[in-house]
């Protein structure tokens, strides 16, 4: 060929329901960058994030490559554009890469047959792999058929030609100063002008094998890192370059782990003096090695700014079902030493339901452990998703453990699109478990209202002053939230129903099976209606978000009865009891985050809240007795607020909902002082 051959690149988000996965494509731009450095004198290379874009420069480039990621978020997507541009070019070649392809070469094989649009799939780091194929088809003058009928097998590519099915050996990529950073190259650049999280990864691979993620395999097991030099460099480019989000993200599967993160922290740090961003970072931390987990965290967030939330994500804490799903966790005295940083640190930990020889009983007990015992106070439980390249999703496990699932539009990931001359409706299809031999259905559903409340009640240390004091008298949280959830939401019509609600929202999402959803989903105007329903949306954020807008009343009236009927069957109750929780229920009311009352007030207390929250609440009501006036105010952290708002939109539950999520909670309180001079 003596033209270059044109690439198009595409980590495609959908944006139906705005854009959903909302950050720098850096996985196509690490593609990119490598076939550039490799074969910069025989290719063109593009980079698409948004769907409508890439189908508009489609048009204009007429592009030799067509190569797409393929997440349980795009899949559909990807396929749909890879499908049309058959048609419109039957010669241009497609390859796809990504973790969202089985295991078995059996399903590889199936997954590609029934997937004819799609001339190569690369599993694993791709980099290498896409520039050995590149240059193979270009040798072979991009003649598809005939490199395949050769079955030529090269590492990390597979494909199928006729009935053979032919899968080249494994390969991961150790030395990853071999791939150029694509911030630096300048590929990169127009993404700073859309909403968009910029990206970094400062390492690739995972030492546990959790049979429900994609990134369990064995052969990810060994972990290769970048150098300080290379990061220093991405990251200084980022930051000057950044105009839109006040967010860094990290694609790292155990940041926080490894003595290469403490330099990275570093640089972080350097990074925000400098340029005073990020605000905020978020992504996977580790599940070992607490102390330098501390350290790191410590080291961005300066020992008080909360920049990251340095989490330990449990899944579970019941031994039987770590071991079905081959999983490690930090131990109870290591989370603890871990977790009790300061009083304005978001403890942050994951659960899922319904894993593999899990019960209610064990999932509560867990549950219960790692909020009264280990004190986390930002909670996320989510439900089990079946993921093509994960363990958890073959017939031997589905079998073993009786998964039983129903399928559902996942959030977010739907919208009809233009593609060529047709109005094309897509969404992505999430396979959930809602029942296993170990626990029903009912018992699930009754766990996603502990979910629920979980957001309401412990989320963000909203009621500190009163859960905290209840745990020195040995009441534990989750009986509060039990008693909450069997008893006290039944002397609330108004919350009744919106539980009752919260649960009708997530049952009218499933569906026995793929073909039903699809058949709903099958026309314009349908997903529309979806996407203008609560079908198309998080059903926990946007119940959160309503719970904090709309039920705040109702949501202290109902603890409130809790606590009061927990007391007296204990014979606890006091008059003096009932003064300090009154007094206490009054104080969170003022201090929490509400968008209608951002300005200062001002309050009097018989009890001296602001030397009970410099303490955790850890001492006796009757030693903080005594009349004060305090000040509920914010500081520098409104602007903060509202560049979120800003980045999440506040008109909807849904946006409500996502700002919340990102939040973190604690800060949203106002902060308190003393109204004039103080003994």
């Amino acid at each position: 060929m003596s033209e270059k051959s044109k690439i198009m690149l595409g980590d495609l988000t959908h944006t139906g329901a705005g854009l959903n996965a909302d950050h720098f494509p850096l996985g196509i731009g690490l593609l990119a960058s490598y076939t550039l450095k490799k074969l910069e004198d025989q290719v063109e290379v593009s980079l698409h994030k948004l769907p409508e874009e890439l189908l508009e420069e489609f048009e204009k480039k007429n592009p030799d490559f067509l190569c797409l990621s393929s997440y349980n978020w795009n899949e559909r997507l990807s396929y749909a554009i890879a499908e049309y541009a058959k048609k419109i070019n039957p010669k241009i070649i497609t390859i796809f890469g990504g973790p969202n392809f089985p295991i078995s070469k059996t399903s590889r094989k199936k997954f590609l047959k029934e997937r004819p649009a799609i001339d190569f799939y690369i599993k694993s780091d791709g980099e290498y792999a896409f520039v050995r194929l590149i240059k193979q088809l270009i040798a072979f003058r991009s003649d598809v058929e005939s490199f395949k009928l050769s079955e030529i097998s090269l590492d990390n590519l597979c494909y199928v030609t006729g009935d053979q099915y032919v899968e080249g050996g494994d390969e991961r990529i150790a030395d990853l100063l071999t791939i150029p950073s694509p911030y630096v190259m300048g590929l990169m650049d127009k993404f700073f002008e859309l909403k968009l999280i910029p990206s970094i990864q400062t390492n690739r691979g995972c030492p546990y094998q959790c049979t429900y993620c994609t990134d369990g395999s064995p052969l990810a097991k060994k972990v290769y890192m970048k150098n300080e030099e290379y990061m220093r460099e991405e990251l200084e480019y980022i930051a000057s370059h950044v105009k839109l989000s006040p967010t860094l993200a990290f694609c790292d599967l155990n940041f926080g782990s490894f003595k290469e993160d403490l330099k990275t922290a570093k640089i972080i740090r350097d990074i925000r003096k400098k340029y005073n961003w990020p605000a905020q970072m978020y992504g996977s931390t580790g599940k070992a090695q607490p102390v330098r987990m501390k350290e790191v965290g410590g080291i961005i967030n300066e020992g008080d700014v909360d920049v990251i939330k340095m989490g330990s994500s449990l899944q579970t804490v019941s031994n039987e079902v770590l071991k079905a799903i081959k999983r490690k966790n930090l131990k109870a005295p290591e989370l603890k030493e871990l977790h009790h940083s300061n009083n304005y640190g978001q403890d942050f930990t994951e659960l899922i339901i319904p894993l593999p020889r899990e019960t209610k009983e064990s999932f509560i007990n867990g549950l219960g452990e790692i909020i009264d015992d280990i004190k986390f106070n930002n909670i996320a439980i989510h439900h089990l998703s079946m993921l093509k390249g994960s363990e958890m999703e073959t017939e031997e496990e589905r079998n073993e453990h009786s998964l039983e699932t129903k399928f559902r539009a996942f959030a977010g990931c739907l919208g009809n699109y233009m593609i060529g001359e047709k109005n094309t409706p897509i969404a992505e299809i999430e396979e959930t478990v809602i029942q296993t031999n170990t626990m029903l259905s009912i018992d699930y559903f009754y766990l996603r209202i502990t979910a629920l409340l979980v957001k309401i009640f412990i989320d963000g240390d909203t009621y500190k002053s009163i859960i905290q004091i209840l745990r020195r008298l040995d009441i534990k949280s989750i009986d509060v939230l039990l008693e909450i959830q069997d008893n006290a939401i039944n002397k609330s019509p108004r919350l009744k129903s919106y539980m009752r609600d919260y649960i009708e929202a997530a049952k009218a999402k499933l569906f026995d099976t793929e073909d039903e959803l699809e058949k709903t989903l099958s026309s314009p105007e349908a997903t529309e209606e979806f996407l203008d329903s609560e079908l198309g949306q998080n059903e926990l954020l946007n119940f959160r978000a309503r719970a904090v807008l709309d039920y705040a009343d109702e949501c202290d009236m109902v603890l409130k009865l809790a606590v009061t009927t927990i007391l007296k069957k204990k014979g606890i109750w006091s008059d003096e009891l009932s003064e300090y929780f009154n007094e206490a229920f009054r104080f969170c009311n003022y201090r929490r985050f509400n968008s209608a009352q951002m300005g200062e007030v001002e309050a009097d207390f018989s009890f001296d809240f602001i030397k009970g929250d410099s303490v955790g609440f850890e001492i006796d009501p009757e030693e903080i007795r005594r009349d004060v006036k305090i000040r509920f105010y914010y500081g520098e952290e409104k602007n903060t607020f509202q560049k979120h708002l800003e980045w999440h939109g506040d008109s909807t539950y849904a946006q409500w909902g996502k700002f919340i999520q990102k939040m973190n909670w604690i800060r949203m309180r106002k902060r308190i002082g003393y109204v004039g001079a103080r003994n």
